[in-house]
C-alpha cells in the first residue's frame, strides 16, 4: 500500500491508512516511536509512561480498605 508524505510545518508527515490504523488498533492521540534502522522507517507503538500521581488519584481510604481489613478486631480466640 502506498502513501504520501505531505509538508507539516517544518516536518513532514505520513497518513496512516485507515485499514493499518485498524489491523494496529491505533487511535487518534496514540503515541507512537519513530526510528531509523538499517535505511528504514520503523514505527511502533510507543511503550505506556506512567506517573506516580496518576496511578495513586484515586487512592484513598475508603478505596484501599479491602487491602487493609484483616478481620474483626474483637478478641484473639484460644486458637
Amino acid at each position: 500500500m502506498d502513501a504520501k508524505l505531505a509538508k507539516w510545518g517544518n516536518s513532514l508527515a505520513l497518513r496512516v491508512p485507515h485499514a493499518c490504523a485498524r489491523a494496529l488498533k491505533w487511535g487518534e492521540g496514540a503515541t507512537v516511536k519513530v526510528s531509523v534502522e538499517r535505511g528504514r522507517l520503523i514505527v511502533e507503538r510507543a511503550a505506556p509512561t506512567y506517573r506516580l500521581t496518576d496511578l495513586l488519584v484515586h487512592m484513598n481510604p475508603k478505596a484501599m480498605r479491602a487491602a487493609f481489613d484483616w478481620g474483626d478486631d474483637g478478641e484473639a480466640g484460644d486458637g
